[in-house]
């Protein structure tokens, strides 16, 4: 396994939520997880000033995975999060760049590492400081590199770390692991008596589903703080390839 680490940022829409959502996807692969997340900062825009101002953060991943399978699992996000590319460093609900590689240094069409840019941008620096600060870039830590730059205009959004856990109360088809995020079905805190008892009949439906071999939906929030969480993994059943479809979206009273 190898550690990595990505820059998120957007200024369309619910980036929070986007950003979130791409982590919690990440997470919840067999050959990828998250270590650290940075909090999130609101940051002018780069190289295309007219234009809102972004939200941005900086993840540490571990990963058995290639470099580029693990830019083909940030595309794969980015297109959940409806990324359109229409104007280079324009506007955009969810971006996602690898900048750093553990023992990768390549020049190549498809994915340049360490990212080319990122000792010139505070939005990358900034937030990866927060959780990486002596990583090194061309023999130089980061936390060095950010304070050699501009970090004019770029304030701190939320100093939550645990942000991108608690963004939705969204459920997930599982497998094996957690694999595809589902709309939302359940809005509730896992902290409360209620919202755990919720997340224990879902399981057990889970579980009386396993001989059926059917997709099933467990609360992935509320598993987490579950000691059984990875048992319960491992034992629900594989996805369908087409998974069955969801009962209309509702809210339970918190």
């Amino acid at each position: 396994m190898k550690k990595a680490w990505l820059g998120l940022g957007g200024n369309i829409g619910d980036v929070t939520a986007a950003m979130a959502k791409a982590l919690q996807m990440f997470d919840t692969k067999d050959d990828l997880s998250v270590r650290l997340v940075s909090p999130i900062y609101k940051t002018p825009p780069w190289g295309v000033e007219d234009q809102p101002w972004f939200l941005n953060c900086c993840a540490e991943i571990e990963t058995s995975l290639s470099p580029e399978e693990v830019l083909e699992e940030c595309q794969a996000a980015e297109r959940v999060g409806k990324r359109e590319r229409v104007q280079r460093w324009g506007p955009r609900t969810i971006d996602i760049d690898i900048l750093v590689f553990e023992g990768v240094e390549q020049v190549e069409q498809r994915l340049v590492l360490p990212h080319p840019r990122m000792t010139e941008r505070a939005f990358v620096l900034v937030p990866l400081t927060d959780i990486a600060p002596a990583l090194l870039v061309d023999n130089v830590s980061i936390a060095d590199h950010c304070a050699q730059v501009d970090r004019s205009g770029v304030e701190l959004a939320s100093d939550d770390e645990n942000w991108w856990r608690k963004a939705g109360s969204t459920f997930v088809y599982s497998s094996k692991k957690l694999v595809f995020l589902a709309p939302v079905l359940f809005n509730v805190r896992p902290i409360t008596g209620t919202s755990l008892l919720l997340a224990r009949t879902e399981i057990v439906i889970c579980i009386l589903l396993r001989p059926l071999r059917l997709a099933t939906i467990v609360p992935r929030n509320c598993l987490r703080l579950m000691p059984t969480t990875s048992r319960l993994e491992r034992s629900l059943p594989e996805t369908m390839s087409r998974p069955f479809p969801l009962a209309p979206s509702r809210n339970f009273p918190r």
